[in-house]
């Protein structure tokens, strides 16, 4: 199935069901599309990671392992 009928309307949620039911090749590949490096970034995002970034130089000991940060995340 490499073919889309552009013809069908499908709501938001529709689009994810089908999306979710893709190879992971084509999930990659999706995301890779979706997200094109030329994608401006906001200003005011840049400036929540520069400050989040001088948080951390400051203080290293507010920063936890990714397993832990992941774990109480999905907890």
């Amino acid at each position: 199935m490499n073919t889309i009928d552009t013809n069908t309307k499908l709501s938001f949620k529709q689009l994810i069901e089908i999306v979710k039911k893709l190879p992971p090749e084509k999930k990659q590949l999706l995301n890779e599309l979706i997200w094109d490096d030329s994608m401006p970034i906001l200003e005011e995002h840049k400036s929540i990671v520069r400050k989040r970034f001088s948080k951390s130089l400051n203080n290293p000991k507010r920063m936890i392992e990714w397993d832990l940060a992941s774990q109480k995340l999905y907890a």
